[in-house]
């Protein structure tokens, strides 16, 4: 219901499924959400909780500077509203707050034409990002077991003084 509302867009990329939660789910330069949004937010939890994968919520706003007592720049609301989704989504103990990765990205990954109204309401966005396992195990990150190899300081053609 929600899809055919106009207030989620689902897309698949690869290994990774992609929620898009319109702007309308938030107030108008606010991180709160409206509150006939939550019971979409719970349908959400429920297929999250029932597919494996790690969990990104990003944040994004239209190039449109924002400066108010709460908020000092897009940055901060894009992050403040990828939070807040977060939190609600794993304030139900079937989600572990372990399976997310929070970002706020601000204006700087437009998917519309910021020069309309149209457009720039459809770069206001929250997006749930699951990430699947690309060899097919959905293993918790906690439990994959699985070592990094770190490539020493030469392979990068770097001297150390011009290590950051």
């Amino acid at each position: 219901d929600a899809i055919g509302e106009g207030l989620l867009q689902i897309e698949t990329e690869m290994n990774v499924i992609i929620i898009r939660i319109k702007e309308q789910s938030f107030g108008a330069g606010t991180d709160y959400v409206a509150d006939d949004f939550l019971p979409v937010l719970d349908q959400i939890r429920k297929v999250l909780v029932e597919t494996g994968g790690d969990l990104f919520v990003d944040g994004h706003t239209d190039d449109r500077p924002i400066n108010s007592s709460k908020f000092r720049s897009n940055w901060a609301l894009s992050s403040s509203r990828a939070l807040a989704v977060a939190e609600y989504l794993f304030e139900a103990s079937e989600l572990s707050e372990n399976r997310f990765t929070i970002v706020g990205h601000g204006s700087t990954k437009p998917i519309a034409d910021n020069e309309t109204a149209e457009g720039r309401s459809v770069n206001r966005r929250v997006e749930i990002m699951i990430k699947k396992k690309t060899d097919g195990s959905d293993l918790d990150a906690d439990n994959e077991g699985e070592e990094m190899e770190f490539s020493p300081r030469s392979a990068f053609d770097l001297a150390p003084d011009e290590i950051f």
